[in-house]
């Protein structure tokens, strides 16, 4: 089957956000010339309650779907989590039915809960390779564009080569597309798929670090990460350990039995951007579009050229005076990926210092240079 070049048109219409960011709004995908919408309307969207539960037993779905007395859907992710659909209002008793049937099998059916009124399509009424060909093509359209999540992906999780992350982009692809809601209004209009899964993918690699490490220590490392930048920023220094145990509201005991615990997580290269969310290129809001700043691929090419100009002018005197820090933070950003609080460690400065230097920089850069 062929598609077109990550099968999306050349469209390149640009709009404000509510915060004043200039936006690009991503096209629509096509396969085979095949419009998403056209594509999405086979399995239109409906409102359900979800019922999803973890199991160290093997549980057929579909058996389960048909004991339900009133209608249910069920579709396999990649995280393991069993999930069952069932219509809005019908999640407490379809989950008393699941725990009912688990029993009577001696299943244990660990954390059986609901999440109401969520959207879902039955994907299995698009034919297989229009469904194929769209998460295809949105991969293809995402490889170049989520180099920055690529990145922290291969550096951060055990085990993840940079081989295998096309394959695991297309799986998350695939685990979303039922929760698609082409109807939803953002604060450009309607959202596209593409749009939809940036908004997404911007937990990815919190997820992945949380699922790998363990919840309850990636949140304590992302807590002690603030207490550090916190304490940093407002008294410059490290805070001492009975600061930090007073910051979060913890004995001197339970504050070192949960840094050793968090110890094991000092591999992770980028650790405090994953862990945090970090501070870095802002890929996208879910209902908005993406930034033309962090979707340019000729971005670092524009901004090469813009420093360069600053700093050599051979008509001229030859260098200019500039402002070799902010040109040092701008380089971290943007070639490396790290965040302000990692740039600030790097530099030896405080996280306010970083920010301050960035805007002086960026002023100075003409915004010509990055259109």
């Amino acid at each position: 089957m062929a598609t077109k070049r990550a099968g999306v048109d050349d469209a390149d219409e640009t709009t404000a956000t509510a915060r004043n960011r200039q936006m690009r709004r991503l096209p629509n995908l096509t396969v085979d010339g095949v419009d998403e919408a056209d594509i999405f309307d086979q399995a239109p969207v409906m409102r359900t309650d979800r019922v999803y539960w973890t199991s160290d037993s093997a549980i057929d779905l579909d058996e389960i779907v048909a004991a339900l007395p009133f209608d249910a859907w069920t579709r396999p992710w990649s995280d393991g989590t069993l999930r069952v659909w069932v219509a809005e209002g019908h999640g407490a008793r379809a989950r008393d039915a699941i725990r009912d049937w688990c029993e009577s099998r001696g299943v244990e059916a660990f954390n059986l809960r609901v999440e109401k009124g969520v959207p879902f399509r039955d994907l299995s009424l698009i034919p297989e390779v229009q469904l194929s060909g769209l998460i295809s093509a949105c991969v293809e359209w995402l490889m170049p564009h989520t180099v920055m999540i690529q990145r922290r992906l291969v550096a951060e999780i055990p085990g993840i080569d940079e081989d295998d992350v096309k394959g695991m982009m297309y799986l998350f692809v695939h685990d979303h597309a039922d929760r698609f809601d082409s109807g939803r209004q953002g604060r450009n209009g309607t959202l596209n798929f593409t749009a939809f899964i940036l908004g997404k993918m911007r937990t990815w690699p919190q997820d992945l670090a949380r699922a790998t490490f363990g919840r309850t220590t990636v949140n304590d490392r992302v807590a002690l990460k603030q207490v550090h930048d916190d304490f940093a920023t407002s008294h410059g220094r490290t805070p001492t350990e009975v600061e930090r145990a007073d910051a979060l509201g913890l004995s001197v005991t339970d504050l070192r039995a949960r840094e050793a615990a968090v110890s094991g997580l000092v591999n992770l290269r980028y650790a405090d951007s994953v862990l945090s969310g970090g501070e870095g290129v802002d890929l996208a809001d879910e209902d908005e579009d993406v930034p033309d700043a962090a979707m340019d691929p000729t971005m670092r090419a524009a901004l090469t050229s813009a420093i360069m100009q600053a700093v050599y002018d051979p008509k001229g005197t030859g260098r200019r005076s500039v402002d070799p820090l902010g040109l040092a933070a701008v380089y971290l950003m943007f070639w490396e990926g790290l965040s302000r609080s990692e740039i600030a460690e790097q530099l030896g400065v405080l996280p306010k210092t970083v920010t301050a230097a960035l805007g002086r920089t960026m002023r100075e850069i003409d915004a010509e240079e990055l259109s």
